[in-house]
């Protein structure tokens, strides 16, 4: 992850840098069109209870969310793996890329796996970028209902938009999976060093797109389709909590829903570690929409944004201080035994 000298590259330095700055803009922007301290008041009257649950509810999502990679895995590998030495590493990961710039917790996923379980790296990345699509489908699928739902409140352009993300997605998915096996191999024999490096790219990338496709079969990929439905629906009962909790209308469905999709939509976007600034803006501005009003709104956003944060957070840190984050002779050793 360094350069010789141990200086980061300057690609990076200039994403963390963006990212401060895009998530910290956003954050400032949604705070001048707010009242703060009506925010706050709303927040000290949330009860109890709806959080608890909220906290449950995440840890199904998440315990599903990795008995579904370990199924990935298993499917792209072609072996039986450990259930149990899956789960932990898989959800610290999240909690790593939720306090460190630079999806540092995927890193640390594909080094894990590949280390620990002796799984290929190009079988690892395969299962996260299947992982992935369809985290993004289903997220675009529940604003789609939202969308149908609120009805003539959301503008005619944005449900264009997300057709035609749906259809980009699929066609990028099947070009991921098609392209790399369709491309000739060059000589490596007699190529040069930068034909020889482009051999070595297109190996890498057959390798994760068999993988994709293992994964992507009518029978394992229908079970990961309902997994990944189950798990958003975990994931939405979590923001949904958060709005009962703060006296929210529990039948109301359309706002929160809405407000939710727009909010992980908005995580694509470079912000600051955990996603902040871009989780609370774009759900703000779904929220708008919806006329829902804004202290209330943000007060929920704020809410269920920390339910979903810190305790993947705190796995994080907890793992990271039990195994040690990078600690590649402790890895070596544990591919071995």
């Amino acid at each position: 992850m360094k350069m010789p000298g141990g200086t980061m590259p300057y690609s990076r330095v200039l994403h963390v840098l963006a990212g401060v700055v895009i998530g910290a803009s956003l954050g400032a922007l949604l705070w001048t069109n707010i009242d703060a301290k009506a925010v706050w008041r709303l927040l000290e009257r949330a009860s109890a209870g709806p959080i608890v649950l909220a906290i449950l509810a995440l840890a199904a999502d998440f315990l599903l969310r990795a008995v579904r990679f370990h199924g990935m895995l298993k499917v792209a590998a072609g072996r039986p793996l450990p259930l149990r030495r899956c789960i932990w590493p898989f959800i610290a990961s999240f909690g790593i890329s939720d306090i460190l710039p630079l999806r540092a917790g995927d890193a640390y996923r594909v080094m894990w796996f590949h280390r620990r379980l002796g799984l290929p790296v190009s079988k690892v990345i395969g299962a996260m970028a299947v992982e992935r699509i369809l985290d993004l489908l289903a997220v675009l699928l529940l604003g789609m209902v939202a969308v149908m739902l609120a009805g003539t409140a959301i503008p005619p352009m944005l449900v264009k938009a997300m057709h035609v993300v749906i259809g980009a997605i699929g066609f990028g998915v099947l070009a991921v999976i098609v392209a790399p096996r369709l491309l000739p191999a060059p000589n490596r024999e007699s190529a040069g060093t930068a034909a020889r490096w482009l051999a070595m790219g297109l190996d890498g990338c057959r390798s994760i797109s068999a993988a994709m496709g293992e994964m992507m079969r009518p029978g394992s990929g229908s079970l990961f389709v309902v997994l990944t439905l189950i798990c958003w629906s975990f994931e939405y009962l979590v923001f949904h909590l958060a709005w009962i909790s703060l006296e929210g209308m529990p039948g109301a469905i359309a706002q929160p829903l809405l407000a939710f999709s727009f909010s992980t939509l908005g995580t694509l976007v470079p912000g600051l570690p955990g996603h902040f600034g871009s989780f609370e803006y774009f759900g703000f501005m779904a929220f708008t929409l919806a006329g829902v009003e804004p202290a209330f709104g943000t007060a929920v956003l704020l809410l269920a944004h920390l339910c979903l944060w810190l305790p993947t957070a705190l796995c994080g840190v907890i793992w990271m201080l039990m195994e040690g984050f990078g600690s590649s002779d402790r890895a070596r050793k544990g591919a071995r035994t």
